[in-house]
This record gives structure tokens, C-alpha cells and sequence, in this order.
């Protein structure tokens, strides 16, 4: 979860003997992160898939769906907490997400569009109730949301910006 990332990260700081600087980073986040699930308070959470890989799909885990219960969404294929877990796509499907976040470990945002862009408008992505490149925002998962190290702050300051998990898409 994201309370273990910032104990790891005031960890290290004590380690590296940069105590202050650590605790400095991790009070910034967390006012960071305070701020976006202020925003996110009382708005319709949409429901998202955070699909950490494609074929076969993958629901999120970790501090992921964390992040976007916080930004305003509701994770419906990944949970909270445990790890990533491969899943059918009748199960997502049946969750019917309304956004969906492509975030495969390691691959770029131009890798992702490519494979989408073969594979995604055939087969069970269909079936999904989220219009197909309707609002697509490319985000390289490597650079953002899913890395447990201080670059996994940009998740934040990205969706903190953009607003990703709105249903309206934020200000565009």
C-alpha cells in the first residue's frame, strides 16, 4: 500500500543519511495525495480497470487500485492489498468497467498502443461498456503509476493533473 511505499522511502532516507529529505518527500506525497482524494471526495466513482497486462489480462493489485479509490474510481477486476492477479475476461466483462488504464509492466505508451491498436477493437474489448479510444490518454506504466519507488509519485502529480479516474475525463 502506499503508506508501506512511504515507509520504505523514510527507510532508505535513514539509511542513505538523508533522514530529512526523506521525511520531507514523504509529507509532500502525502499532502499530495491528501489533496487528490479531497477533490475525488463525493464525485460519481466511475469504475475502472487497471489492466497491468493484456493477454492474458491481468487485474491490478498492490497500492494500484489504492490510488484510484483515492483519485475517485473503484477498481472492479484488481484489489487492494494483494497481488496482481491474472483473470478471465469473463470476469471483466461482468465488472464492466467504464475507464480503462493499460498499464503492462515495462512496456512503453507507443508498445501499448500498438498491441491495442491490433488487438483492441476485436474480441472481448467489445464487450466492455468503456467506448473504444474515446478519451485514450497514453501513459508509460514504467514512468508512473506503478513503480514503488519515488518516479511512482508521478502516478499522482498525472492524475492529480489530469484527473484520469473522472468520469468527464477532467479538463481537457
Amino acid at each position: 500500500n502506499l503508506d508501506g511505499i512511504f515507509e520504505n522511502i523514510i527507510e532508505v532516507g535513514r539509511a542513505t543519511g538523508a533522514t530529512d529529505r526523506a521525511e520531507a518527500l514523504v509529507r509532500a506525497l502525502r499532502g499530495r495525495v491528501r489533496r487528490v482524494a479531497e477533490r475525488a471526495a463525493g464525485v460519481e466513482r466511475p469504475k475502472v480497470w487497471c489492466a497491468e497486462w493484456l493477454d492474458p489480462p491481468y487485474g491490478s493489485g498492490h497500492w494500484i487500485p489504492e490510488m484510484v479509490r483515492l483519485a475517485g474510481g473503484q477498481e472492479v477486476v484488481g484489489a487492494e492489498g494483494v497481488d496482481s492477479r491474472r483473470v478471465t475476461w469473463d470476469e471483466v466483462v461482468r465488472a464492466a468497467p467504464e475507464v480503462v488504464v493499460l498499464m503492462p509492466c515495462g512496456w512503453t505508451t507507443e508498445q501499448v498502443a500498438s498491441r491495442f491498436d491490433r488487438e483492441g477493437a476485436s474480441g472481448r474489448w467489445r464487450e466492455l461498456p468503456v467506448p473504444l479510444h474515446a478519451r485514450r490518454r497514453d501513459r508509460d506504466q514504467h514512468r508512473g503509476l506503478g513503480l514503488p519507488h519515488q518516479r511512482g509519485r508521478r502516478g499522482y502529480r498525472r492524475d492529480d493533473h489530469d484527473r484520469a479516474c473522472q468520469p468527464d475525463g477532467g479538463a481537457d
